[in-house]
């Protein structure tokens, strides 16, 4: 017996191979385009996770940052804190001893003195009658604005012009060691 065979034509055979090839190649490039496209995706995500862990870095940092910022001016505040403290047992002390001084003064001036005058002298109140040495105790030597010393017929006379104040102006007229008088003024 005879076997007929069937051959295909050529454009038969072209075409289930056209689309064998077509089939594997759609495949082949759908595959590539499903990893490409995954890839492109693992990409985007680690650069997104990657944004991220650099964000939360940056915030860490940050917040670091603002911890010790806070911290340095706790520091800083304590220390003023201290330095005050320190300052304010300085000035007390500084204030208990100068109050010492003015009592012990004070003292010293009541027993060369008396009362009355030594009261007068500490508040820097001249009046006639007073000796130089008095005048002297009253420590206005930093606010006498001008002196004078003269001969007179009467002795030698000494005048002090001392500012008391802003406008209050005392003329002090001193012959023979007592003071003979006290004018009051405004020394605009």
């Amino acid at each position: 017996e005879r076997v007929v065979l069937t051959l295909k034509s050529y454009d038969e055979l072209r075409k289930s191979r056209n689309e064998y090839f077509d089939k594997w190649l759609s495949e082949d490039t759908f595959n590539q385009y499903i990893n490409y496209k995954d890839s492109l995706l693992r990409e985007r995500e680690e650069k997104i996770l990657l944004a991220k862990k650099e964000e939360e870095h940056q915030r860490f940092l940050d917040e670091q940052k603002k911890e010790q910022e806070k911290k340095i001016n706790e520091e800083e505040k304590r220390v003023e804190e201290e330095r005050l403290q320190q300052e304010k047992l300085r000035f007390a002390e500084l204030d208990k001893q100068r109050e010492a001084s003015k009592e012990q003064r004070k003292q010293e001036l009541i027993k060369k003195y008396g009362q009355t005058m030594a009261t007068k002298i500490l508040n820097q109140e001249p009046e006639i009658g007073m000796t130089k040495a008095m005048f002297d105790d009253m420590n206005v030597k930093h606010w006498i604005v001008s002196t004078q010393k003269m001969e007179t017929a009467n002795g030698i006379a000494e005048v002090y012009v001392i500012r008391f104040g802003l406008n209050t102006c005392k003329k002090i007229v001193i012959i023979n060691e007592k003071i003979k008088q006290v004018d009051t003024y405004n020394c605009n």
